[in-house]
């Protein structure tokens, strides 16, 4: 056992609520905090962890929901000291943010002004947030009814076209047909304006960008924790290796790299933009001119910190620790070449790539260096019920 965990059991500090699901609370394996859950959905598979002491259904999400924070409020009430509070869906970072106000008397955490959190959530108010700066950022217009070939006078194709907020990221999933895909990549500015006329009715906005060159392997993230002063308690970086589908879709194999350039513009832009508490920045280098453009900020939890903790530097404890006026873990030194991986999908994104016969033993071979939010050893029941509901849901076709 650690010295931090140490002097964690032996002060019986607050407790870990985690408002999310199992890669939230995969970071505290290790540790001897005690975890508890917040879920809409009593069958969702963080309830069947044996890190969780108790868990609690809590009513639908919505932005003026007075049931639900009145639970909230109930959970926290149950523990002799304030709790430290977990999120880590864009949702549920919105809620906390808009009632921030009353939920901080009642648990521990750290994020930016509401309209920052807002500001980095809608992709046309976080072009206004970069426009004016030096930070580098890829051309892009928001389009909120017809698109024109007018409107792209000044922009060279190929383009992406994705959702203002990822809650609309459902109907690109529609006009694909595929549930995985979160944007769109057209080839010729024609294609972009069909593409948009078909956005147009659903009415909501998206935004379409030039297409940074480059395999989505260039896409690289820099994570930390900052405190109130925009400093970082801790920071790593990641680079996603494989999606599904290859190009905007979800991430189904990251890992974690050393890249300075991506540490030094990371910390830039979060002390530029003032960021504090759980923060995200992707970035993607462009494969002809090596130039890095920042590409959009999550100012919340996210499932690399699951492989981060296991290669040695463990966000959510240090923030933990802070938060709780507990010594922070120094250094980030962390282990590279292990990987975090979306099962199901990532095997489709791997098999894609390497048609040759013996491409599902390479695949066995590197998945026994890799890490599965649902799959674990040391808590096996949450796969082996993901595995009966999976079994029981083909039997059914």
């Amino acid at each position: 056992m650690n010295s931090s965990n140490s002097q964690i059991k032996q002060q019986a500090l607050p407790a870990a609520v985690i408002y999310g699901g199992l890669s939230l609370l995969r970071p505290f394996r290790k540790t001897n905090i005690s975890c508890h859950a917040l879920t809409h959905s009593k069958s969702d598979l963080i309830c069947y962890s044996r890190k969780i002491h108790s868990f609690k259904a809590l009513p639908p999400l919505k932005s003026d929901s007075d049931a639900l924070i009145q639970a909230l409020i109930d959970t926290s009430s149950q523990f002799k000291v304030k709790p430290v509070l977990y999120y880590g869906n864009d949702q549920t970072m919105r809620f906390i943010s808009k009632h921030r106000e009353i939920l901080s008397d009642h648990y521990h955490f750290l994020m930016p002004p509401a309209k920052l959190i807002s500001s980095c959530s809608e992709k046309n108010s976080f072009n206004e947030l970069i426009k004016g700066t030096d930070i580098t950022y890829p051309k892009s217009i928001i389009i909120n009814s017809r698109l024109t070939e007018r409107d792209l006078d000044d922009f060279t194709p190929p383009f992406v076209i994705k959702p203002n907020k990822t809650s609309n990221q459902s109907v690109i999933a529609q006009i694909t047909a595929n549930k995985t895909q979160k944007a769109i990549v057209v080839e010729t500015k024609n294609e972009a304006i069909h593409v948009a006329s078909l956005l147009e009715n659903e009415n909501v906005p998206f935004i379409l960008q030039e297409i940074i060159q480059g395999t989505e392997d260039n896409i690289f993230s820099y994570h930390a924790f900052n405190d109130e002063r925009f400093q970082p308690i801790g920071y790593y970086v990641g680079r996603k290796v494989r999606t599904y589908p290859h190009f905007g879709g979800r991430s189904t194999c990251v890992t974690l790299v050393d890249d300075d350039e991506v540490v030094k513009t990371g910390q830039y832009i979060s002390q530029k933009l003032k960021f504090c508490g759980p923060l995200k920045l992707d970035f993607k280098r462009d494969s002809r001119s090596g130039k890095l453009y920042f590409l959009e900020a999550n100012l919340r939890f996210t499932l690399w910190n699951h492989l981060a903790a296991e290669c040695g530097i463990n966000l959510p404890l240090r923030a933990y620790q802070y938060l709780s006026g507990l010594p922070v873990d120094q250094g980030n030194e962390y282990r590279t070449g292990r990987q975090w991986i979306a099962a199901n999908d990532d095997v489709r994104s791997y098999l894609d790539i390497n048609n040759s016969p013996t491409a599902i033993l390479q695949y066995g071979v590197q998945r026994l260096h890799s890490y599965s939010h649902v799959f674990s050893i040391q808590d096996p029941v949450p796969y082996l019920i993901s595995l009966k509901r999976r079994l029981k849901s083909l039997g059914k076709r």
